[in-house]
């Protein structure tokens, strides 16, 4: 699909592609769940 618009537009797919990326990561740190726990850590 980035292919597809990227020619229409007339820009590269990988600009589309950062784009989706931040939008789903946004969407994520939006939503974020408020019961997860988070990992213990261990010194080695």
């Amino acid at each position: 699909m980035a292919i597809r618009i990227a020619k229409a537009a007339n820009t590269s797919p990988e600009s589309w592609m950062n784009m989706q990326q931040k939008l789903t990561l946004l969407t994520a740190y939006q939503n974020e769940l408020k019961n997860v726990k988070l990992f213990p850590l261990t010194t080695i």
